[in-house]
């Protein structure tokens, strides 16, 4: 029986012939008399487990039964096979139809490694490889987060995996788990549409026309065009400071948000805003057909063919400024408080002509 024993402090093996220093080896000899004679009852185990073995392998040479031998064979190299199986939830294998919907159509694409893996770790149902998926439920070559939800586990099998595929779930597991954000705008698994409507103040798909028209703004390694926008939306929804926004979009330096908020201004204002808002991005019998309401032409126009429009003016209150010339200009000594007073003309119905 090979004896060996284990270091309490850096957990490595260390045998009978390894060397060891004197310092080391006098504290061996004090623990030896301290537990003298406590783990005899083991080596009696192992000495008679042993003795059992032999003469079990004696009885079967000596017998020479062929069929037990090959039994016993057998029963090793599947006690030495290298795998697990696993009951899981699955949708339906067919290569024919959508996992979301069910429908079948030819559009389907098929999924990914690394679609099917994420699905997996966030509803934990099993796809196989063969499993496809309709156009419109990918977004950004990703499955959106509604379709995730409407994913539905109807089958159950038992999975069996070797030990390369454990390896490579568990390396995809902590790969998920090291790019973990608090909140991520480029995961389309992360958020909904309730968390993107309060982080930005926009639903998803009004948040995702935004993110499009700003086609100026360039995109770097580190930061995308989803989460710039989405943390200018939050700086204006939310009025944090920035070094909050910092931490939340996991930004190591306040100045960097400050220069990005400046960046999707100008993006903005170049791509956006010219597109919905002033009074070019819209032609008059469009506001007519579309932006204006029966009941505004019956009260307030002679014929049908007159705009009206609503004028208000209105106050916005900021914080005090950092910047005296700033904190001098927006401070009301009738409302002792720091505001502006912003006029907008609108529609009767969702249409911005000036702010």
């Amino acid at each position: 029986m090979e004896v060996f024993f284990l270091s309490a402090r850096s957990l490595k093996r260390v045998h009978n012939d390894d060397p060891g220093c004197f310092d080391c080896r006098m504290k061996y000899l004090n623990w030896l008399k301290k537990v003298d004679e406590d783990f005899d009852h083991l080596k009696e185990r192992d000495v008679n487990h042993d003795e059992n073995s032999d003469n079990a392998m004696e009885t079967d040479v000596d017998g020479g039964n062929k069929s037990d031998k090959c039994s016993v064979t057998e029963q090793h190299v599947k006690g030495d096979t290298s795998e697990i199986a696993i009951r899981v939830p699955r949708c339906t294998k067919s290569h024919r139809s959508c996992i979301v919907c069910e429908l079948s159509d030819e559009t389907c694409k098929v999924l990914s490694k690394q679609q099917r893996t994420l699905i997996f770790v966030k509803r934990g149902i099993f796809i196989s490889e063969d499993a496809r998926c309709c156009p419109s439920h990918i977004y950004n070559k990703q499955l959106n987060f509604d379709s995730l939800c409407q994913i539905r586990g109807t089958h159950f099998d038992k999975l069996v995996f070797d030990a390369n595929r454990l390896e490579e779930i568990i390396a995809d597991f902590r790969l998920i788990v090291d790019n973990l954000k608090t909140f991520d705008f480029d995961d389309p698994y992360s958020l909904s549409d309730m968390d993107y409507y309060n982080i930005t103040g926009l639903h998803k798909d009004e948040f995702d026309i935004v993110v499009d028209s700003v086609v100026s703004m360039r995109e770097s390694r580190i930061r995308s065009k989803r989460t710039t926008t989405a943390l200018f939306c939050a700086k204006m929804r939310l009025g944090l400071s920035n070094s909050v926004l910092s931490t939340m979009f996991h930004i190591k330096d306040d100045k960097v948000v400050s220069r990005i908020i400046h960046q999707v201004t100008e993006a903005l204002m170049k791509n956006f805003v010219p597109k919905h808002t002033g009074f070019r991005h819209v032609s008059r019998q469009t506001v007519l057909e579309q932006h204006q309401t029966l009941k505004a032409n019956m009260l307030l126009t002679s014929n049908n063919q007159q705009v009206v429009v609503v004028m208000d003016g209105t106050y916005l209150y900021l914080q005090k400024s950092a910047n005296n010339e700033l904190q001098r200009r927006n401070y009301s000594t009738h409302k002792h408080r720091h505001l502006i007073k912003p006029m907008i003309i609108t529609t009767r119905v969702r249409c911005l002509f000036a702010f």
